[in-house]
């Protein structure tokens, strides 16, 4: 009876551990399937994100091309609402990079891949997209500050045909915590 005790606890106690490493087992496996699974989602939505930058990037050239280099005082009024358009479509832009950036920001979150090439991307977007945010309040300040130039010189003449700066609620960001300001035109 006491032989029978012993081994039964000895047969239970190799039960219980073959279970719990099987068990063990079994959850890194889905673990993996998982990590994988959400490695596949950070490549399918960086190819979103890069798409959506690369539209940025696009609006931004033209603004510059067709826009900013052909600013004069005396041509400012009758471009106006075309400018405003634009800066309104670039504007766009950015919150479209935005909805990219947080879908990225929650599938990365703080999590260390084993793939290299995804860690690359968790960590490069913030970089990018904070360079974005900033490039894009630079050149409404830098077009806001042409609108005050051009309503101080309609002053100056004495005429009353003044424009209204663009308004936005963006500001300058940090958004990777490097303290800095990354796109910021001083």
């Amino acid at each position: 009876m006491k032989k029978v005790s012993i081994l039964l606890f000895v047969v239970g106690g190799i039960c219980l551990f073959c279970g719990l490493t099987l068990s063990f087992i079994v959850s890194l496996k889905e673990d993996r399937v998982a990590t994988l699974a959400r490695m596949n989602d950070i490549k399918d939505e960086y190819k979103n994100f890069s798409n959506s930058v690369d539209v940025f990037n696009d609006i931004r050239n033209s603004l510059y091309l067709n826009v900013f280099e052909n600013m004069y005082i005396d041509t400012m009024s009758s471009k106006d609402k075309e400018i405003k358009e634009t800066l309104l479509n670039y504007e766009s832009s950015v919150n479209d990079v935005a909805k990219t950036v947080n879908k990225l920001s929650n599938l990365c979150g703080t999590i260390y891949f084993s793939n290299s090439n995804i860690n690359d991307k968790c960590d490069g977007y913030a970089n990018v997209y904070e360079q974005i945010v900033n490039a894009f309040v630079s050149d409404v300040t830098l077009y806001n500050n042409n609108v005050l130039q051009y309503n101080e010189y309609q002053k100056e003449s004495g005429t009353d045909s003044l424009l209204s700066d663009y308004k936005t609620e963006k500001k300058y960001i940090d958004y990777n915590n490097d303290k800095k300001f990354d796109g910021k035109d001083e």
